[in-house]
């Protein structure tokens, strides 16, 4: 066919209709799918011109452009000016990068086999059409939705339905420091001039770990909770603990001298020069960022020119405040949760011989058979770890990193996080019993996300919950994962509504609560690799965990009846489960035997870990 339509997104309007009607329509994600389907056009999906190893090689040279601004093209540049690189999340990068390079493929595939002569195409995908080809003339379907994570995506839960709305991290960081200097002050929470030796705690929710801020209350030294992304200052839950703890927060705005002050100005206009000129080097760099002979440089120019220059002048901030923290007090240690944040990168690169600790944030080895496929794409074997030592939280994930990373010293105290969900749970009897459904989203890490297995989620969540539905003594609940930017959180939020309006779908309301009202658990898995940290959390609570897997790897059609968790591929009579651990006592509290057993395994230190991991800390005092 002479013409072909490339859609992405639904931000087009009817208009188009008229102008595609005729043309072989080729869709590249969920969205345009469903908006084609819905007015009775015929659709091709892009994604499924890529096989397994395609993807695979995509994602190997993805993983080898993490680090991209140390290749040997570019030696001459100073290490002042490879820090204004260093300060982005490199995992940022991935996800672009990654999602770039297999729709540059695809276009490439189909121009080859298709020849058309002309081509209408949404905005984000004509500039990858025209990197590859710039003769073949292209008809633009929308305006360029060019993203660059730059925004929080704050959501927040009333009567029982979730909203959100996007913030700017510049405005976010403005209006928190602004708030903060009121409630900091009034508070006594500012950390004033002080000899006492301090322990830092680096981007900690105080509501999150209550338990571990109590332990470490002292008068002998100071407990600091530096937070850059969200203020420990957020509710009033976590200034209460705060307060209780005797935790400060350091006040920059009076720490920092005038010229220091100045100085930020200062270098953030120097760097943002060498910036504007650093990317007149499209030799280098369209060499550097080439895949298969083709570059792709030309794609992805803008995205890089915007991320760094966006939150230039916080990290430059940042930087500095950093250099002074370390100049001014006695750090004796630092712990941290997230391997990449730019805010840790940050201060850990001005941290010179202080001890810093990484803490493993997620829960994801629940058996040894996956542990190839997860190391494959574990963020600790993608990035330059800057720790010392690795927390771990049992035998299972220290027995792991062991075989992957043996130079690396790993220490077993369990999850500080996690002290509060061992507690007496509802037990009651009721007229009706619960099914908690967690549902974390479809990310763009592996290179595995396709329209396919958006949809095969779309289908396995309307199954189970029209199953479940059949019986009038079950009601539904649902958790979406809490995190932000995975813009298929908003496709679930669709996906429940469509399927029944009236289920309640959580995203900010604490899983303790959620757990504790529930009888069992079904979370929906999409890759093998990534399970959910709501699994450990359900078992921690002696619930059931009925784990669906969507990855075609897994052939799991019956329950293996030992592991604790009932993990099961989609294909399977998931139903057949929910119905034994709601209706067959016996079979209920023989598989919570099975938790109590093997829970010790995942997780060390039950109840107590935060006071374990406390005293660990002072001991570098």
């Amino acid at each position: 066919m002479d013409t072909i339509s490339l859609l992405q997104g639904e931000d087009f309007d009817s208009s188009i209709f008229p102008k595609i009607k005729n043309s072989k329509i080729f869709v590249f994600d969920y969205s345009a799918l469903k908006t084609m389907k819905k007015l009775g056009f015929e659709v091709f999906l892009a994604d499924e011109l890529l096989d397994k190893t395609e993807r695979e090689k995509i994602y190997d040279h993805v993983v080898s452009k993490l680090y991209w601004y140390e290749d040997d093209l570019l030696a001459n540049l100073s290490n002042e000016e490879k820090k204004v690189f260093q300060f982005l999340d490199p995992l940022y990068l991935h996800q672009k990068l990654l999602v770039t390079i297999i729709q540059f493929s695809i276009l490439k595939k189909i121009l080859l086999e298709e020849k058309p002569k002309k081509i209408f195409a949404t905005q984000n995908l004509s500039k990858i059409l025209s990197s590859i080809n710039n003769e073949i003339p292209i008809t633009l379907l929308n305006s360029e939705d060019l993203k660059i994570f730059d925004t929080f995506d704050y959501r927040f839960t009333f009567l029982s339905k979730t909203f959100s709305f996007k913030i700017s991290m510049t405005k976010l960081r403005k209006l928190q420091n602004f708030y903060e200097r009121f409630v900091g002050k009034f508070n006594n929470f500012w950390l004033v001039k002080t000899k006492k030796p301090l322990i830092l705690l680096l981007e900690f929710d105080p509501s999150k770990f209550p338990h571990l801020f109590k332990k470490l209350k002292s008068n002998d030294y100071h407990c600091v909770v530096l937070n850059r992304r969200k203020s420990p200052l957020i509710n009033k839950n976590s200034m209460q603990i705060l307060k209780e703890s005797h935790v400060k927060i350091i006040n920059f705005n009076k720490l920092l001298s005038n010229e220091q002050k100045n100085q930020i100005n200062i270098k953030t206009e120097k760097y943002r020069n060498f910036l504007n000129n650093f990317w007149k080097n499209e030799n280098s760099l369209n060499q550097i960022f080439s895949f298969e002979n083709s570059s792709y440089f030309s794609v992805i120019k803008d995205f890089l020119k915007h991320q760094y220059q966006s939150e230039l002048y916080l990290n430059v901030q940042n930087f500095i405040q950093s250099k002074i923290l370390f100049e001014n007090f006695d750090v004796k240690c630092i712990l941290y949760q997230y391997e990449s944040g730019t805010s840790e990168n940050i201060t850990l690169s001005q941290r010179g011989q202080t001890p810093s600790l990484l803490i493993r944030h997620g829960f994801s080895s629940f058996t040894e058979k996956l542990d190839d496929l997860r190391w494959r794409h574990d963020q600790y074997r993608l990035l330059k770890l800057d720790c010392d030592e690795i927390v771990v939280w049992g035998d299972y994930d220290y027995n792991y990193y062991k075989k992957f990373l043996p130079a690396v010293p790993i220490k077993k105290i369990g999850s500080p996080r996690h002290d509060e969900f061992f507690k007496d749970t509802n037990q009651e009897i009721k007229l009706k019993k619960t099914v908690l459904i967690t549902a974390p989203p479809i990310i763009e890490w592996t290179g595995k996300q396709t329209v396919n297995l958006e949809l095969r989620y779309e289908n396995v969540l309307h199954s189970i919950i029209k199953e479940i539905q059949n019986d009038k003594n079950v009601k539904i609940i649902a958790k979406l994962h809490p995190g932000w930017g995975w813009k298929f959180n908003y496709t679930l939020m669709k996906i429940f509504q469509n399927i029944d309006p009236g289920i309640p779908v959580f995203s900010t309301k604490s899983i303790i609560e959620l757990i504790d009202e529930s009888d069992m658990i079904v979370n929906i898995n999409p890759e093998q690799n990534q399970p959910s940290t709501v699994i450990l959390e359900g078992l921690i609570m002696k619930k059931p965990v009925i784990n669906v897997e969507l990855d075609e790897l897994n052939n799991e059609l019956h329950y293996d009846g030992v592991s604790p968790i009932i993990s099961l591929s989609y294909k399977s009579n998931i139903q057949k489960y929910i119905s034994q651990l709601l209706n067959d006592q016996s079979f209920y509290e023989n598989h919570n035997k099975k938790i109590e057993k093997f829970l010790e395994h995942y997780l060390l230190n039950h109840k107590n870990a935060s006071d374990i991991l406390a005293k660990y800390l002072k001991s570098f005092i």
